[in-house]
């Protein structure tokens, strides 16, 4: 059907400081807002909304509506009814304000959108919706209004009937008060026997309102529910004891963005659930509203130091652990050993180096698993007591076979037998203590990667998910975390692997996915998927390594489709030390009449090594050869397909 485009005015008087409007060909001008459809909806209001009704649309289909300037509304203009969705059932409707105010005017007490009708969706784009309170401080407790102040029930946005309102990105709702008995200045979610749904994505804010209860948000009704993806709410006063920000008698779950600097409490539950699986951010709110519920999670941890080295046994040095954010609810840390043998740590963080040798030390924190990781060397001098005037590395024209008689003053008391403390093998340069297959500059949380990205891949065929990793020897059991781009991981992301998984005979592990976030898969959409390998040790659960994130299409998808296989120019380099070599990379790609993922999802190649004290390979595919020896340089696509490159170091 063929689109059409008209435009519209509710009255000249609507406007303030309306300009000048010229009639374009098969325009009709009412008003300075544009309206787009191909079938049309259902509309009630005094003014524009009749106008749309008599415009000869036929009221079935999508809406959308554009603002030209900004409108401010006066009683003359708007009477008692708000701009309305109210008939048309599971219809859509976008309102983009291309970055235009709608403002309150004087004399207007009632709210001034809403949406009722079962099913609908209306998005709100690029506007500014403000209720015209003038504030003349920014102290929260101390600021007063000297604009307009509204009834109890006149919130911004009201939605209930089963319809859903979308706060999309630009999306700003202020300067609302609804006085000393109001309720939702922002927005109010759902009524008695009458639910509402709100979703509160990214780049939106809800600011500078104020009321007697949930200022930003009330969900009134056990069957109404708010859903926070992202966006920021703040500087809004709640005046009642409990009145909270987000005043909850539904659903509300917060998966990203940032509640701060409120007045009033931030959420104030009541015969409710609140869900925070995500890790936002809470902070900096004040007042005397309730936060039950509200949970702040731990998001980083980080030590003092990133190495240790020890030259004495029982020598002891403390890590300290910082979490992040300072208002995490739990900021206990766990200390974990990978060798007691080499290294202890106690409860505090207290290291204390046992014999030679290198291992880790991991603080892990109770809230998330979240670890930072210390490398620890302790590195005894042989026999310092016995030999004191000897450094540990015996000068190289001291030969280890020499008969004890030759050289009876440098060791008077000691047997003859002593002296040797290097096994006559041993080049005197080298340190005992050294193994010389180690690698000492790769952390065994960096190798455990490695080996999991050995067999990494993700697929979507049919109405399932197959997501593939290479088995690591030490591992316990692995996590597997399923997302689409775009969204963040959450708690309906984890997959344990004992959920429908299975091991073949090639050291691969897979794991079939049927659900993300617990619905059926949009074969049409992105994903986005990583695993996580674990040990338990003590009864506790700690990371051994993570894959990289891979990022792979939807059957469905129109555009976009996988990595076959990856292919390199050379598979194998011999290089002097210091020597560099370019990895030249391509990829071949399962249907040849689409595209591979843009590089948005991540970086084209990703490169690793399993050996940095061979060679290194930085981010654009540059080996650099550091020390004698082999190892395998490894070139990742995005969904997880790999090359292997051998390098020699001569």
């Amino acid at each position: 059907m063929k689109k059409r485009t008209l435009s519209f005015v509710m009255a000249f008087s609507l406007v303030t400081g309306l300009m000048p409007y010229t009639a374009h060909a098969e325009e009709t001008v009412l008003a300075e807002v544009r309206y787009s459809t191909d079938a049309g909806m259902s509309w009630t209001e005094s003014g524009l909304m009749d106008a749309l009704q008599s415009s000869g649309t036929d009221q079935t289909g999508s809406v959308q509506i554009e603002l030209l300037q900004d409108i401010t509304l006066t009683t003359s203009n708007w009477g008692s009814s708000p701009l309305a969705v109210s008939s048309k059932e599971n219809s859509k409707l976008v309102i983009d304000g291309k970055g235009h105010t709608v403002k309150r005017g004087t004399g207007i007490s009632s709210g001034l959108f809403s949406a009722s009708a079962a099913g609908s969706v209306v998005t709100f784009r690029n506007i500014t919706i403000d209720g015209g309170a003038v504030w003349q401080t920014d102290n929260l407790a101390m600021r007063s209004n000297s604009g307009i102040k509204t009834g109890p029930d006149a919130s911004l946005v009201y939605v209930s009937g089963g319809a859903t309102v979308v706060l999309g990105n630009g999306t700003t709702l202020q300067n609302n008060d609804t006085g000393e008995n109001g309720e939702g200045a922002a927005v109010m979610a759902g009524n008695a026997g009458s639910p509402g749904t709100l979703v509160m994505d990214a780049g939106t804010e809800i600011k500078n309102n104020s009321a007697k209860n949930g200022t930003a948000v009330y969900v009134y009704s056990e069957n109404s529910f708010f859903k926070m993806n992202g966006g920021e709410i703040y500087g809004n006063t709640s005046t009642a004891s409990d009145g909270g920000v987000v005043y909850n008698n539904g659903t509300f779950e917060m998966y990203g963005g940032k509640i701060h600097d409120n007045a009033g409490g931030v959420v104030s539950v009541h015969n409710s659930s609140v869900n925070i699986p995500g890790m936002p951010t809470v902070i900096g709110n004040t007042g005397n509203g309730t936060t039950d519920g509200v949970y702040t999670y731990v998001t980083n941890v980080t030590l003092n130091t990133a190495s240790l080295t020890f030259t004495r046994a029982g020598e002891s040095r403390q890590l300290i652990a910082s979490v992040v954010p300072s208002t995490a609810e739990n900021k206990n840390v766990k200390w974990i050993s990978s060798n007691a043998d080499i290294a202890t740590v106690d409860d505090k963080g207290n290291v204390t180096a046992v014999s030679n040798g290198t291992c880790t030390v991991t603080a892990v924190t109770e809230d998330n698993n979240l670890m930072a990781v210390c490398k620890v060397t302790v590195n005894l001098p042989a026999e310092p007591t016995t030999v004191p005037t000897i450094e540990p590395t015996i000068a190289p024209t001291v030969v280890p076979t020499t008969e004890p008689t030759v050289e009876p003053t440098i060791v008077p008391t000691t047997e003859p037998t002593v002296v040797p403390t290097t096994e006559p093998t041993t080049e005197p340069t080298t340190v005992p203590t050294t193994a010389p297959t180690a690698a000492p500059t790769m952390a065994p949380e960096k190798l455990a990667a490695i080996e999991l990205n050995s067999g990494l891949n993700g697929s979507q065929t049919g109405n399932k998910i197959d997501i593939t990793w290479g088995i690591t020897d030490e591992a316990d059991g692995y996590d597997v975390y399923v997302q689409y781009c775009g969204k963040e991981f959450n708690a309906k992301s984890l997959y344990p692997v004992n959920d429908g998984d299975s091991v073949n005979n090639g050291g691969i592990a897979k794991l079939t996915v049927r659900k993300i976030n617990g619905k059926a898969i949009d074969k049409k959409k992105s994903y986005k998927s990583y695993v996580v390998a674990y040990k338990i040790i003590n009864g506790e659960k700690v990371t051994l390594g993570r894959s990289i994130y891979m990022h792979f299409a939807g059957s469905q998808s129109k555009k976009y489709t996988d990595v076959k296989n990856v292919d390199v120019s050379n598979t194998s380099y011999t290089l002097d030390i210091g020597g560099t070599a370019q990895i030249n990379a391509s990829v071949a790609l399962k249907d040849t009449s689409k595209e591979e993922l843009s590089d948005n999802h991540t970086r084209q190649f990703r490169y690793a090594t399993d050996n940095q004290a061979v060679a290194t390979v930085s981010k654009s595919g540059q080996i650099t050869a550091t020390g004698e020896g082999s190892c395998t340089i490894y070139v990742y696509a995005k969904n997880g397909c790999s090359e292997k490159i051998n390098v020699t170091v001569e």
